[in-house]
């Protein structure tokens, strides 16, 4: 996937790009900028090579970070602290938080998100996005994880919902139909960093997928 090799090209640390990718793809596919926080995560990643965000009590400051790369971490993160909010100070492109919040919610997990004055509410295969939350560039995100247990039910719906999973499914669907389409400019940028990983062919290099052009349809 041209994403995921993207992300590795950038110097994304092992391991994480996959996760960065799908991430990015679910948000393009879903009408969430998923290339404009893929973008973002290409330029801040070698700014940020060798740091990890700094993680003190339930604040995590972002300022600078990858977010695409560090979402899984951070998702994982309030799960440990169930029950507890976790302020992430300056998170770049807070929906980069929503795919690994829906994969983990179809694990029987619910998540709250809230900045400014947007609002995001994940649980089961419910979803509800309020306000400017799919909108933020930056901003600070209280993110609090609870075990959804089938007495409590689902949290209620935000009254401003401004999409839903189903809409967010039915843009999903026009994108599986069409596939996505990306400006030149974004794609010639996102193929440069992929290129970086790119090695002579070889019959080893092939056999661990090295040494092969970056296919416009991945």
């Amino acid at each position: 996937m041209a994403a995921s090799r993207a992300l590795e090209g950038a110097g994304a640390p092992a391991g994480t790009e996959r996760d960065g990718a799908r991430s990015a793809v679910w948000l393009e596919s879903r009408g969430l900028r998923g290339t404009a926080a893929l973008l973002l995560d290409l330029h801040t990643i070698a700014a940020t090579e060798g740091r990890t965000p700094s993680i003190a009590g339930h604040r995590a400051e972002l300022a600078g970070f990858p977010i695409l790369v560090w979402g899984s971490t951070l998702v994982e993160l309030a799960m440990l602290e169930a029950g507890t909010s976790i302020m992430l100070q300056d998170c770049p492109s807070p929906r980069a938080l929503l795919p690994e919040a829906a994969a983990q919610a179809g694990r029987g997990w619910c998540f709250q998100l809230a900045a400014g004055e947007g609002r995001a509410s994940v649980a089961g295969a419910e979803l509800y996005l309020d306000g400017s939350f799919a909108e933020l560039d930056s901003a600070d995100v209280r993110l609090v994880a609870t075990a959804l247990r089938p007495v409590s039910g689902l949290p209620p719906a935000p009254s401003r919902a401004s999409l839903t999973a189903a809409d967010l499914e039915a843009r999903h669907a026009i994108s599986l139909a069409n596939g996505l389409r990306l400006a030149p400019c974004d794609w010639s940028r996102i193929r440069v960093a992929a290129a970086r990983i790119l090695v002579p062919a070889s019959e080893r290099s092939r056999s661990r997928g090295a040494g092969a052009e970056v296919d416009d349809n991945e």
